[in-house]
């Protein structure tokens, strides 16, 4: 088995945020809408500011003049992450802030009396109030000379159930609650030493370069941001391909990429990476037990976990197992099946999201055949979990 080494700062370098601008195009229904959208479009890229309109006027137009001006903003600012966004996007497409001035505009507010973490910065709540339901701390560089915070770290609640091997390693020790005990784990999003964290007298910098560490005060396990990078195929296993996220990737603290398929080994997240360039696109955190509350496959704003609930057994048609790309996988250890929660360092389904093809543009075979389920597939076919 391959042991799961740390992986070091100096060699998870990326390239930059981009949006890709020709995956979307404007339409206009007149000539008259078309220069008055020109006009607009020009305007929005040249200088990024949010110009009012009639959203009276056909809506398809308004809302890909929101995209234009979204990719602007992007490449104005170049901040990784440029936007956070969640698989249940449809519920709730504002949940996410980037930074303290978006932060108190969706009602999030800084926990007070509380000091600034050195590794994971200033700690902001929903609503400032620990919530079961809404199990997600963010963390953000103070705000200086009235420059917005920029969000440094996420941290998820795993309340009722945690795998207790990874305690001290990933998760933090029981912490107590109203809502009852529960264990954190946090990834970090800005390189700790080229960027100070709890500055209070210099605004934090836009960071261009992407970065990723699980668990800083931790484990530690700093992430390639890049799938082509040796170190992720060395120490991580490649699951399947999934549109809009792209490839799944797994690590075990014992197998490193040789999975052991016990959840008390199996690190609590999975990152993905766009199919094409390897770049990486967003994580979800992972629960060894049920934590979403509601209806199977139904978005919700009163619970922020993914309305999917995966059994344990290798079965059709929500199996964790469908995650993987290996047909002997087979997981022992969870409580009562598994929990997901996604971040997409994007509109979800916005410019550039991955539509999961080869480097050659041709769409791939698809091994998760039934509709209305989404389709997606392994490098290699035989590998699929299920045969149909």
């Amino acid at each position: 088995m391959t042991n799961y080494q740390s992986i070091s700062e100096s060699d998870c370098e990326a390239k930059g945020f981009i949006y890709d601008e020709k995956s979307f195009t404007v339409q206009a229904p007149s000539r008259k809408r078309t220069l008055v959208g020109g006009i607009l479009a020009v305007g929005l890229l040249l200088v990024g500011v949010l110009v009012n309109y009639d959203r009276s006027s056909n809506t398809n137009e308004s809302t890909e003049l929101e995209d234009l001006f979204r990719v602007s903003k992007a490449k104005k600012t170049k901040n990784f992450p440029g936007k956070l966004d969640s698989f249940m996007s449809s519920a709730d497409p504002e949940r996410y802030p980037v930074d303290t001035d978006e932060a108190v505009a969706k009602n999030w507010r800084r926990v007070k009396n509380n000091p600034c973490n050195k590794k994971l910065g200033e700690q902001w709540l929903y609503k400032g109030e620990r919530n079961k339901d809404k199990p997600i701390t963010l963390y953000f560089t103070p705000k200086v000379n009235g420059k917005a915070g920029l969000l440094s770290a996420i941290e998820a609640d795993y309340y009722d159930h945690v795998e207790e091997n990874l305690v001290g390693k990933y998760f933090s020790g029981k912490k107590k609650a109203k809502d009852g005990d529960y264990w954190t784990v946090a990834v970090l999003l800005r390189k700790p030493s080229e960027r100070k964290l709890c500055n209070k007298k210099k605004p934090a910098k836009v960071q261009k370069k992407k970065y990723f560490a699980l668990a800083p005060e931790m484990a530690n396990k700093i992430y390639p941001t890049n799938s082509n990078d040796p170190k992720m195929k060395a120490n991580f296993d490649e699951g399947h391909c999934q549109p809009t996220m792209g490839f799944h990737w797994f690590s075990d603290i014992l197998g490193g990429k040789d999975l052991t398929y016990k959840t008390e080994n199996l690190i609590p997240i999975s990152t993905f990476y766009h199919s094409i360039t390897g770049d990486i696109k967003g994580f979800y955190f992972i629960a060894t037990d049920q934590k979403f509350t509601g209806t199977q496959g139904v978005p919700t704003k009163e619970n922020w976990w993914d309305a999917v609930r995966f059994s344990k057994e290798n079965t059709f048609p929500f199996s964790f197992c469908n995650q993987f790309c290996d047909p002997h996988c087979g997981f022992s250890g969870q409580k009562d099946g598994f929990s997901t929660m996604h971040f997409f360092f994007q509109e979800k389904e916005g410019p550039g999201h991955d539509e999961c093809k080869y480097v050659n543009g041709e769409k791939p075979p698809v091994h998760y055949p039934t509709a209305p389920f989404d389709k997606f597939f392994c490098r290699d076919p035989d590998m699929y979990p299920f045969n149909f």
